[in-house]
């Protein structure tokens, strides 16, 4: 799942692509919308419980159990990511 999704106070929601970084925000034609609605807040509010419902907590021990090659990809990924 990839969705940017906010919801503040039950009553505005923002829902789009941006991402907070730089790159999203200054050279991506990115967009979210935001919705001050109580009704349509509620209904984010709901989809967003479900969608948390489904989730399992991870750990920092669940990464530190990954193959070493993965952990170093994983940290060169990192590196490279303010270029990708």
């Amino acid at each position: 799942m990839h969705q940017k999704v906010i919801l503040v106070d039950h009553g505005l929601a923002g829902i789009g692509t941006v991402n907070l970084d730089n790159r999203s925000l200054y050279l991506n034609f990115e967009a979210t919308g935001l919705v001050a609605d109580h009704a349509f807040a509620k209904k984010v509010e709901a989809m967003l419980e479900a969608d948390l419902a489904c989730c399992k907590e991870l750990h920092c021990a669940h990464f530190d159990e990954k193959p070493f090659w993965f952990r170093v990809s994983a940290r060169v990924a990192r590196l490279a990511s303010p270029l990708l």
